[in-house]
């Protein structure tokens, strides 16, 4: 079984790595595939390009910055700290607005079964939230909703395997 395990690993990384090629034009570094039980969580290790990770890390990094400036303009300064005490719970909420950890993830569409594409960067939060948006869209039944709404090509029968959620 732990043969066939790896086995299964190794050609799902191949197939992960050959489709962020075709879909891309470059593959990832390394790909890392776990099977446990029902889960199946696949990591891509170097797929951004440099462009690609300084897009990704400006909208997070001027959030990051602000929150940080913000942080640090009222050390010091009792009255700024008084203030900044009383916009607390707001800022804390436009925070969480702008944090990507609380999103988790998104749904991968086009596949017959629950895939959250999370962030490389995930911590513990941000995986519980991949894991959390997978639930939610196993308990909202997307898939089988997103099956009803859009016509089966000619010639493939739907299939009836019912998948559990796959976070990658």
């Amino acid at each position: 079984m732990v043969q066939a395990d790896s086995t299964m690993a190794r050609q799902i990384a191949e197939a992960a790595s050959e489709f962020e090629r075709k879909r891309t034009g470059h593959g990832p570094e390394s790909v890392s595939v776990v099977l446990s039980g029902d889960t199946l969580v696949i990591t891509l290790h170097g797929a951004l390009t440099p462009a690609e990770k300084l897009l990704a890390k400006t909208a997070e990094g001027a959030a990051e910055f602000v929150f940080q400036s913000m942080r640090d303009a009222v050390k010091g300064d009792p009255l700024a700290t008084l203030g900044g005490a009383l916009l607390r719970p707001k800022l804390r909420a436009v925070r969480r607005r702008a944090d990507w950890r609380e999103f988790g993830g998104a749904l991968l569409l086009g596949v017959n079964g629950v895939a959250v594409i999370a962030h490389g960067r995930s911590d513990a939060r941000a995986t519980y939230n991949a894991v959390r948006v997978a639930r939610d869209a196993v308990d909202r039944q997307v898939v089988a909703t997103i099956a009803a709404a859009v016509p089966s090509p000619a010639g493939q029968r739907k299939s009836e395997h019912k998948s559990a959620p796959l976070v990658t």
